[in-house]
This record gives C-alpha cells, sequence and structure tokens, in this order.
C-alpha cells in the first residue's frame, strides 16, 4: 500500500533555501518521491497520484500547469522555444516534454536528487557542483534549488529562478521535465486564477 510523509514548512523568506531543505530531509526517508505543492494551488486527489505516478514512470520530473496570478496570467512552466503557449486541459490529453517546470504542483523522483549530488552544472560562471551547506539553513543542507545565471546563444543573460534552476539542472544531467495536460489547477489569489 501506499503511504504518504507531509512535512509542511512555513516562515521561511527563501523558497529555494525552504525547497532544498524538504529535498534534503526527503532523501533522508524510503520514499521514492517527493511531491512540492504551494499552499495556494487547487488540486484533486487523483491529480496528486497522478503526477506521482508520473514522476515514477519517467523516473524525472512530472508536473501539473498553473497559471501566475497576475493581471496577465501566464503559464508559470516554461515550455520549449517555438512550442505553442497554449495548454488545454481536457482529461485525455498526454504529458508534453517542456523546458521548465514550475513547483507548484511538482513530482520530483529520487534519482533526480541523487544524480544531481554527483553532477557537474554549467552556468553563466563557468562550472559548479551541490555541497553540503552546515550552515544559512538550521541544519545541513544541499542547495538543490539554488537559483543561477544562464547564457544562451544569443549572448543574452536569464536568470532562472529556483524552480527552473533546478530543472536546468536535472536537464543538464540527462532527466526530462514533463507537464501532464490533463491536470486542471487553480492558483488562488484576489480570484482563483
Amino acid at each position: 500500500t501506499e503511504h504518504v510523509i507531509f512535512e509542511p514548512l512555513w516562515n521561511d523568506a527563501l523558497i529555494a533555501r525552504s525547497r532544498s531543505l524538504l529535498a534534503t530531509k526527503f532523501l533522508e526517508t524510503d520514499a521514492d518521491v517527493m511531491v512540492i505543492f504551494d499552499d495556494d494551488v487547487v488540486w484533486n486527489p487523483q491529480d496528486f497520484w497522478k503526477i506521482v505516478e508520473g514522476a515514477r514512470d519517467t523516473r524525472s520530473i512530472y508536473c501539473g500547469p498553473h497559471v501566475t496570478r497576475s493581471d496577465k496570467p501566464h503559464l508559470a512552466s516554461r515550455m520549449f522555444h517555438g512550442f505553442p503557449v497554449e495548454i488545454y486541459a481536457t482529461p485525455n490529453r498526454r504529458p508534453i516534454e517542456i523546458e521548465y517546470a514550475a513547483t507548484g504542483f511538482v513530482a520530483i523522483h529520487r534519482d533526480v536528487f541523487q544524480a544531481m549530488l554527483a553532477g557537474d552544472f554549467s552556468d553563466a560562471n563557468g562550472t559548479h557542483r551541490i555541497f553540503e551547506c552546515v550552515k544559512g539553513g538550521g541544519q545541513p543542507f544541499y542547495p538543490f534549488f539554488a537559483t543561477f545565471t544562464l547564457k544562451d546563444v544569443a549572448g543574452d543573460y536569464h536568470y532562472l529562478s529556483e524552480d527552473w534552476a533546478f530543472s536546468e539542472r536535472a536537464r543538464q544531467l540527462g532527466f526530462k521535465v514533463w507537464m501532464d495536460q490533463s491536470i486542471i489547477l487553480e492558483h488562488m489569489g484576489w480570484y482563483p486564477f
């Protein structure tokens, strides 16, 4: 039978550190998939299990689509350049590969974290690794979700938020990032976005 370990984390002003602390704690369990969901994203129980199974099947990153809470809501995840931005959620839609997943509703397989501990990553400043930080988090942790900057083909610099930086690190190690278009999420704000 399946079991879920629920580990809420509040009151940390740095989301990259919060997510990294939870991921480090996850690696201390025997669980195979870590799910992150923001408290302002509304989802159905069947969708929770859908992203868990998606992460298990792909042994990678698997998310549901949600939009930003803004005057002009747009997809919080990033499609590949040239891919149509429109996402139409219907029960029969299949998952698609995307470039970067937003972590408002995402499942990550253990293999991704373990590979990151041994991997080398390239950003605008060269090559780096993930090291255990013994200061700056109240307990030792690995900064899996640290932000970084990329230089793209056109020579422009692109700052990656903690979630997109995580996806970039995974992709550099050969993992894929998937979005399940059959999931319909609401992002709560002034109204459900």
